[in-house]
């Protein structure tokens, strides 16, 4: 049998998964104040920069979407907005409409959501799924902002 520092080789990486299981049981703990801040403003990108780069200097990617995901899960709320902006940055498009709507669902009051769920639709060229977005536009219903108002007339530009 071949040995390497005491420990027959078969056994270091079993070793290797069980030193990486416990320290995934514990986030670091500047992302954790920097995740606790993020629930409250979701869509501050900037914000969101900080907690994962808090993140990754102590732990790796698959952990961190590991803790988004049992986070949004567990509470849904606010963690599904920020579950679907991890998602948008790694690329996974499909889960982040999927996050996004879920998170439409845990907090029907938040504006934001389905404007960044029309961008998104947008940006992937599904333009009857951003149709119904913004209909409030053009000083007909309750405030909204000039952004969702250009998000709005992005869609109808596009539909033709």
């Amino acid at each position: 049998m071949i040995y390497h520092r005491g420990l027959p080789v078969f056994l270091i990486p079993i070793s290797c998964l069980v030193a990486t299981a416990a320290v995934a049981q514990e986030p670091p703990e500047k992302a954790v104040r920097y995740h606790e801040a993020l629930l409250k403003r979701p869509h501050n990108t900037a914000l969101f920069d900080r907690f994962f780069g808090a993140w990754i200097d102590e732990q790796s990617v698959e952990t961190l979407e590991a803790f988004l995901k049992a986070r949004a899960l567990s509470n849904g709320g606010q963690e599904w907005t920020v579950l679907a902006t991890y998602q948008l940055r790694r690329g996974k498009e499909e889960e982040a409409l999927a996050a996004l709507g879920k998170g439409m669902e845990a907090v029907p009051d938040d504006a934001a959501l389905p404007m960044e769920r029309a961008k998104l639709r947008l940006r992937r060229l599904e333009f009857d799924g951003a149709r119904g977005f913004g209909e409030g536009c053009g000083g007909q219903g309750r405030g909204v902002s000039t952004g969702s108002c250009q998000t709005r007339g992005q869609v109808v530009v596009a539909r033709g």
